[in-house]
């Protein structure tokens, strides 16, 4: 064995005696040193987890192999308890029913990637890649005890796999097979068969569970295992398993120093005097906007070095914070009792250790409860670390660590630019030819100057981000704005007026970031590139994006049909105006060709010279305001950052800055032509930045789709020629039908639209909502009830943490936000989905109030203010119905609603109805086709009063609903917060 020391519970320094070792005595672990690997049957991890955590912290253990926590999917809570600090764990929860249930909670030192082999009916498997100094395959197994048919097969399969990929192999679990005794047992013959056939070793030669059998096994193949011992930890009944594995070290960190500045806001005043006296005593004559960036730069570091210079200060071990005297106590306690029982072996000493045990796993619990409730407590006014405490409690497994060196980020680097490098190698021999773009009257010479208010305004409105390239901290600087401020605006205005933006502002650090936890590390694709700017150029493009928007607001030359990143738009607005269209095309007996186009680096592939084009002859940008927008995107730099490392500096000569205010912006001005040849085409669009779907609708019968196939063929030829990538294997196509399934037209329109016959699917993510064949919405209502309800069932995890009124904060935020995200488009579904939908709202009503099953749920609902599901839809519908009629709803919203005058004196007249446009209705099982608008809006309006007096909740909605009404009908302005009505 090693030389690691311990119990199951790690030794207190009140109580050393004799038998435990000295800490300090112990010898750091030398380079050749071993990975000490456990296993244990710990038999439901919920009420042991702070147990088996102390387990782990007193033995030193590197990997923890858990098998049957049962755990259910997307349950994290007890395996972030389990977690020491800077640990890392790997999850593969049981399928269904009791027991099962796979973990690894090993130290973040370590790099391990995730492996999939597939899925297998008869046992469940974990596998994961350890990519140290000996790297080597991991295989975590649990076999139900009752699944015997298949598993030989299904074992034997996995074999063939890794046995022929990997060199060094390592397999462990619980396999339930009583390798000890295989003379009475035919199925532990063919298993030890199964073994020797593929040169596997099992090293575990003793009894692993309490009633003699030996069912835990370690198996390995071109490793070296040392001894396999079992160590007390009486929490289920199989022993832990122990062994190493030598010369697998993690990759010693050169130094836990890190440099620091000691800033708070008692140094705020402090700089302020010292800038002044510093800013008076300097003769400033820097006439350049570049000068007066470095002289801002070098004032403000200058000053920061006197007060409070860097230092250089060693990283704490992280601690656990909740720890209280009262636990302390009784972990000495179960120290003392653990050490009575190792002497006398008694039966009475063991369930007196047993009953301390849990007993201390009851006081760490409570404890950690009550630190965290202060906390949630102290910062419910603070959304931002609210919720990081509350996903720090039941979230995700964290990503998984990148080493942070320089070759890495060097290697990130040369990814990033070649991924670009092999899109835009594709165009090189295009000619293009300029736009015919339609201009706008007016023209945009110069911007405007601000003052020292608007920028107040702009900076105590943006967030604090920081990033490296940054002089002072961005929370510092908004301390210290009355100070700076002018200085600021002075940058500001002169970048303005003489049209040059400052070269330290071009400069971006990018971190990669993991797109997925499950995805391999490894790999360079599976990352995203997140970049970070110096928080004045972003303050400096707010200042231009602003007066910009203003002047093609006036001239009317965004997209109409272009919700991304814009005023009273959003992803609702338009997939209602998408999901409207279609339905009147359903409606009036029409097929639909939807097709989701998708592009590839968008944002990075865009080209400058058709960028600069585009303003100045789309936009009418000219002059002054022409030059900044040219100095903007020249020249402009970017490296890769990871913990202290980063990458050399490397040109942006394409794209538009990433993480930018003004990209987003000025993607949607280079994606300006695209409108004016799907309008050439007769095509129906919409766009949401560069996610672009097209529709049209077929009549019945017809196969004719040459209209969609040219206007397709140009989409690619000017994406093409604007550098734009098509993605093809990512784009989809959805076949709408008006009433039913209709195989055979369904078949002939897609083999009609040969470019995309590959790409037909039943159902389609669209802007974040799930869009089916038929429109019914059962695909979407499906995915927001799983998630509502993993989501609910973690909560429940916290509850003890919460009061009442945090508890509802999280509510809202978690469920209602994901039940009201693009609920108008749930208006005329199935009463079936509705009632699904109802039933999370059930759920998270009795969760917060503490409501029994069988009490009944209408009361709750009215005492919380809660509007059911249905009511809900109809609210989300009459706002936006509202906001069209008031010039707060996008321009084709607006389009959609025409108010009904009738020719002659009617009841009718001056009430505010809509017209309904013609349509025929189509059955379709137990929901019918309807127009979702004018013609909800006027059934509403002329029924609302009754249907809610007489179906909601009596005395406690109907004067409310009532206010609503009349608000809508007379009034021209609406609360802000539509739902502060009701409550």
């Amino acid at each position: 064995m090693s030389n690691r020391q311990g119990g199951f519970l790690a030794p207190s320094h009140h109580c050393r005696r004799n038998n435990l070792v000295d800490v300090s005595s112990i010898s750091p672990i030398h380079p050749t040193s071993s990975t000490l690997f456990c296993l244990l049957n710990v038999r439901s991890l919920r009420n042991k987890s702070f147990i088996c955590q102390d387990f782990i912290l007193s033995n030193n253990i590197d990997f923890f192999i858990i098998t049957e926590s049962w755990l259910c999917p997307d349950e994290y809570a007890p395996l972030i308890e389990t977690c020491p600090p800077d640990y890392l764990f790997f999850h593969q929860p049981r399928p269904s029913g009791r027991g099962g249930g796979v973990a690894c909670i090993n130290k973040n030192a370590f790099k391990c990637s995730p492996v999939s082999f597939g899925c297998f009916t008869s046992f469940e498997i974990l596998s994961f890649i350890i990519r140290n100094n000996l790297p080597f395959l991991c295989v975590l197994i649990y076999r139900p005890p009752k699944l015997i048919s298949g598993f030989i097969q299904d074992f034997s399969e996995l074999l063939s796999v890794i046995m022929l990929k990997y060199d060094r192999v390592l397999i462990l679990g619980d396999f339930n097979i009583h390798v000890c005794c295989p003379s009475s047992s035919p199925f532990a013959v063919d298993f030890i068969k199964l073994l020797d056939s593929f040169n596997l070793t099992q090293h575990v030669n003793f009894p692993s569970h309490s009633k003699g059998h030996t069912l835990d096994l370690v198996i390995s193949s071109g490793l070296n295992l040392g001894e396999i011992n079992q160590i007390d930890f009486p929490v289920s009944d199989h022993n832990a398993l122990q062994f190493q594995i030598p010369f697998l070290f993690p990759d010693s960190k050169p130094t836990s120093l890190f440099h620091s500045r000691p800033l708070n806001l008692q140094s705020a005043p402090v700089f302020c005097q010292a800038f002044t006296k510093y800013r008076e005593s300097v003769n400033n004559t820097s006439h350049t906007v570049d000068e007066l960036v470095s002289v801002f730069n070098s004032s403000c570091t200058y000053i920061l070095d006197s007060i409070a210079p860097v230092r250089l200060r060693r990283s704490r071990a992280a601690s656990l914070p909740w720890i209280t005297e009262e636990v302390r106590n009784t972990k000495r306690q179960c120290r003392r009792a653990e050490r009575k029982w190792k002497k006398d072996r008694n039966c009475t000493s063991l369930a007196t250790l047993k009953d301390l045990m849990f007993c201390y796993q009851l006081k760490i619990k409570e404890a950690r409860n009550c630190y965290f409730s202060n906390l949630i407590r102290t910062h419910d006014h603070n959304p931002r670390i609210l919720f990081k405490t509350v996903n720090s409690i039941i979230g995700p497994p964290p990503n998984q660590p990148v080493e942070p060196t320089a070759e890495k980020c060097e290697r990130f680097l040369n990814h990033f630019i070649s991924k670009i490098n092999n899109i835009r190698q594709n165009f090189h021999s295009i000619s293009r030819q300029p736009d015919s773009d339609s201009c706008p009257p007016s023209t945009l010479t110069q911007f405007s100057q601000i003052s020292l208010s608007t920028l107040e305004h702009t900076v105590t409105g943006s967030k604090s981000s920081t990033c490296l390239s940054d002089c002072i901290p961005t929370w510092f600087l908004k301390a210290v704005l009355p100070t700076v401020g002018r200085d600021i605006v002075n940058i500001i205005n002169c970048s303005l007026s003489s049209g040059i933006f400052p070269s330290h502002f071009k400069h971006a650090v990018v971190s990669p970031l993991l797109k997925k936890p499950s995805l391999d590390p490894a790999v360079f694709s599976n990352f995203r590139p997140i970049s970070k700017l110096p928080f004045l150029s972003k303050i400096l493009e707010k200042t231009v994006a602003s007066q910009l928007i203003s002047f093609m607001n006036e001239n009317q030359v965004f997209e109409k049909f272009q919700s991304g990143f814009r005023r009273l738009h959003s992803t609702e607005t338009a997939l209602v105006k998408v999901a409207n269209d279609l339905l009147l095309a359903a409606d009036s007996g029409f097929y639909s060709v939807l097709i989701l186009l998708d592009l590839s680096a968008a944002f990075d592939t865009v080209d400058h010279s058709v960028l600069i084009n585009r303003l100045k002859h789309s936009v009418r940008v000219s002059g002054v305001a022409l030059d900044w927008f040219t100095f903007y995107l020249s020249n402009r730099s970017f490296s890769v950052s990871l913990g202290d490392a980063s990458s050399p500096c490397a040109p942006l000569s394409c794209g538009v800055p990433q993480g930018s205010i003004l990209g987003p912006l000025l993607f949607t001005i280079y994606m300006l032509p695209l409108g004016h040849i799907l309008r050439r085409h007769n095509i129906n669009f919409h766009c949401y930045a560069d996610d672009t779907q097209l529709y049209v609708p077929l009549k019945p019968g017809s196969t004719d789709a040459s209209s969609i196939l040219s206007c397709l063929s140009e989409v690619k030829t000017w994406m093409y020629n604007n550098f734009l990538q098509l993605n093809d294997s990512k784009s989809e196509m959805i076949i709408i039908t008006p009433s039913g399934p209709s195989t055979s037209s369904v078949h002939d329109i897609s083999s009609s639209l040969r470019v995309f016959s590959d790409n037909l699917c039943t159902e389609a993510r669209n802007l974040g909502f799930l869009f089916d064949s038929n429109l019914s919405c059962d695909a979407q209502v499906t995915k927001v009830v799983q998630t509502c309800f993993a989501t609910l069932r973690q909560l429940s995890k916290i509850r003890p943490f919460l009061s009442p009124a945090l508890l509802e904060i999280i509510i809202h935020a978690l469920i209602s936000s994901r039940l009201d995200y693009c609920n108008a488009l749930y208006s005329g579904i199935s009463q079936h989905n509705i009632h699904r939908l109802q039933l999370i709202q059930n759920a998270a009503a009795r969760l917060l109030t503490h409501t029994r099953r069988s009490d009944h749920i209408t009361p709750v609902l009215a005492v919380l203010h809660w509007l059911p599901v249905s009511f809900r839809i109809d609210f989300k519908v009459l706002l936006l119905v509202f906001k069209a009629l008031n010039g707060l709803a996008p321009p084709y919203i607006q389009d959609l609603l025409t108010p009904y005058e009738p020719g002659r004196s009617l009841r009718s007249s001056g009430r505010a109805l809509l017209e309904v446009p013609y349509s025929r209705l189509v059955s379709r099982g137990d929901r019918a086709f309807a127009v979702r608008g004018p013609r909800l809006w006027n059934a509403l309006l002329e029924g609302l009063r009754q249907h809610f007096v007489t179906v909601c909740f009596e005395k406690c909605y109907t004067n409310k609903v009532i206010i609503i009404i009349n608000l809508i009908l007379v009034s021209a302005e609406y609360p802000a917060q539509p739902y502060e009505i009701l409550t």
